[in-house]
């Protein structure tokens, strides 16, 4: 398995593979069933200017993409919140949730955004799922982290699944900034999200180099102990 730099000429196979993970396995984007046609063209927006940005990588497989993740200045979306809206109405309470992690959390207004790095989005192909896929999503995040702590960056996340909360808090120590409980958000006078199972909360997730760094040692001490 190799890591590749999220270029052109990826960006129809990557878009599929975000879109076609997301619509069946991330529990908001599955649980209120956004259509897979509209969902796909706001990754692909989201993946095209991901590219230009020259931080999101792929993980490749026999000249197959097996896993993406999309990073982003903080400062910089991938997509402006009203275009996703009108290209696929759906996800309008997701949006919004993100929003509110963001908005209503002090510490990260605070935040000083010049070095801190979002990591937007990540996937791997559904059919590598249970073959130790989990591994080249890992193997990406640490190229894209060590690349970041050597330019002192910080990295912030809206985590929504309990498998990469337990990445991030556990491998990077990440601090919660905000959290929302799926049953008690309330978007338009419903509750869009109530009755998830997967998971039970959205989370903002902070790490600052400093725990990056350290993460990523006790990655390499782990690996070193296996060997």
């Amino acid at each position: 398995m190799k890591i590749e730099l999220l270029e052109t000429k990826h960006i129809q196979e990557a878009t599929d593979l975000i879109a076609t993970a997301f619509v069946q396995n991330e529990p908001l984007v599955s649980y209120i069933q956004v259509p897979l046609f509209s969902y796909k063209k706001i990754c692909e927006e989201m993946v095209d200017r991901a590219i230009q940005q020259k931080m999101s990588w792929v993980a490749m497989k026999d000249d197959e993409i097996v896993a993406v993740i999309l990073c982003r200045k903080a400062e910089r979306p991938l997509i402006d919140k009203q275009t996703a809206i009108q290209i696929c109405p759906p996800v309008a309470p997701i949006l919004q949730l993100i929003a509110d992690l963001e908005e209503k959390s002090a510490e990260f207004l605070q935040l000083p955004k010049e070095n801190l790095i979002y990591f937007d989005m990540g996937a791997c192909h559904p059919k590598w799922m249970g073959k130790g896929i989990m591994s080249a999503i890992n193997m990406l995040i640490s190229h894209a982290l060590t690349l970041m702590a050597e330019n002192q960056s910080n990295i912030i996340t809206a985590c929504t699944n309990k498998i990469s909360n337990k990445l991030w808090t556990r491998q990077y120590q990440a601090i919660q900034l905000n959290e929302i409980v799926y049953d008690s958000f309330c978007y338009q006078d419903n509750y869009p999200f109530a009755g998830i199972t997967s998971s039970t909360a959205a989370q903002l997730l902070y790490m600052p180099t400093a725990h990056i760094i350290e993460g990523l040692a006790k990655q390499k001490r782990r690996s070193h102990t296996r060997v």
